[in-house]
């Protein structure tokens, strides 16, 4: 009787229909079990509520007595031997079963651990490849978390980015792993890295493909992980100075861009139902110190990057900077230290000047009265007037043209704008200014064109 229940635990869920009697048979019959008593016993269990049924399958309650049988059956039994039935069944259905049934147990001893590193050590890229081994990686992967990792680098460590993305059906439950294995501060480093690894060979669409939870991974907060956002920062920072591809480091840009400080922190949800490991929670700051030393590293960060990227990256840079500064500007650790170096290279980056004064006006605008230090409005004051102030009619022009009224935080302004772009077209003649199709504010000046005339 207890090997009958013994075969139940070794599944999540034991078949029990005529379309798997076959399996069935092959298990009683590799567990010495026979067939014949084997359905007596167990409809005897069923009736006493041992063993119940849930569709075409059966399972043993209460789960403490299922894992109990399971453990005993592994202690006893080795992976030649466990092998061998799975050799026989040749049976993925079954044998999903089973790794989703270890993966809810603990890992506790010899026999466990000799088990999880005989089913690891024999896995291969092709396994990996086809769905089916990266599945088995993730029910086992924090079962020995180093070793783990370990297993994964090497079977990883000679494949090229066209290699990578070949590798359609094996990638969910690797990415799902490194979900995982990030968490922990021991396997932090080799995860991260490995998930950089597929994210250069990206090939899947969503949210939570490799590039997005790499990303991720660098937000202050809900990070996914346990680790110091400072050291995160420094291994940005070493894969910054690894890859100096353009096309590598705009990955690496997305995740420091995802590094600063937001209005909103969202992270997937993950499902840790499954595991009976304590996965660690989220790193938050809890000192004041904490707080201070990520701005510092965001700032050393900031100005790595920029003085070691191509142009076209130093715009991104500056982009990304600008989208966020509205969030920046209630920090007073590195508010006035983004303006002066988004001010400072302005100059290098001409093509951002109506970004920065819309991002300017709004912040003025919105946040002015509620979130904003007097030394930091007083600032962005300044730098808003540089901008609407402007002596050069060619300046008035770029900042009019790009700019949607409602940006404007003064009529006077606005108006004074287009009146004098108004006359400085009629003057020189240079109507086509207005024909082009990405000009803005195009109704204001032509009817002060034509009020012009009237008093003409």
């Amino acid at each position: 009787e207890i090997k009958i229940l013994q075969a139940i635990s070794m599944f999540k869920m034991f078949p029990n229909n005529d379309e798997l009697q076959q399996s069935k048979n092959i298990i009683f019959e590799h567990l010495g079990i026979d067939n014949a008593s084997a359905s007596i016993t167990i409809k005897n269990f069923i009736k006493k509520g041992i063993v119940r049924k849930g569709g075409r399958f059966l399972y043993i309650s209460p789960r403490p007595i299922s894992i109990h049988l399971f453990n005993h059956f592994i202690e006893i039994n080795g992976y030649d031997f466990i092998n061998e039935m799975f050799q026989k069944l040749n049976n993925e259905g079954l044998m999903n079963s089973f790794f989703e049934k270890l993966q809810g147990i603990q890992f506790d001893t010899s026999q466990h651990k000799d088990l999880l590193y005989q089913i690891l050590s024999k896995l291969t890229y092709e396994q990996i490849s086809d769905g089916f081994g990266s599945k088995i990686f993730y029910t086992l992967c924090l079962k020995d978390r180093k070793y783990s990792i370990r297993i994964l680098k090497t079977l990883l460590e000679d494949k090229t980015n066209e290699d990578l993305l070949k590798l359609e059906n094996g990638r969910r439950y690797l990415v799902y792993s490194l979900e995982e294995l990030i968490a922990f501060k021991d396997t932090f480093v080799d995860s991260v890295k490995i998930l950089f690894q597929l994210a250069r060979a990206e090939n899947e669409s969503w949210g939570n493909n490799s590039k997005g939870v790499f990303q991720e991974t660098f937000q202050w907060i809900l990070g996914g992980t346990e680790v110091n956002i400072v050291k995160r920062l420094d291994l940005l920072k070493s894969l910054y100075n690894e890859f100096t591809n353009d096309e590598d480091r705009l990955i690496l840009l997305e995740a420091l861009r995802t590094s600063y400080p937001q209005d909103r922190y969202m992270a997937t949800h993950k499902d840790y139902a499954n595991f009976p490991e304590h996965i660690p929670e989220h790193y938050h700051p809890e000192t004041q110190e904490e707080i201070d030393a990520y701005f510092e590293k965001l700032k050393e960060l900031i100005i790595y990057a920029y003085d070691s990227s191509s142009t076209e990256l130093q715009s991104k840079i500056l982009n990304d900077l600008v989208q966020s500064s509205r969030m920046m500007m209630q920090y007073s650790q590195i508010n006035i230290w983004i303006l002066d170096f988004i001010e400072k290279l302005l100059v290098e980056h001409p093509q951002l000047k109506t970004l920065v004064f819309k991002q300017i006006s709004m912040i003025i605008k919105y946040d002015k009265d509620k979130k904003l230090s007097q030394e930091i409005v007083n600032r962005l004051e300044d730098l808003y007037s540089q901008f609407t102030n402007a002596e050069r009619i060619e300046d008035v022009k770029e900042l009019f043209f790009k700019t949607e009224q409602y940006r404007y935080n003064s009529e006077e302004i606005f108006e004074s704008h287009y009146k004098a772009i108004a006359q400085d077209i009629l003057k020189n003649k240079n109507f086509n200014e207005l024909l082009d199709k990405s000009t803005s504010n195009v109704f204001d000046i032509g009817r002060e064109l034509a009020n012009i005339d009237k008093e003409s």
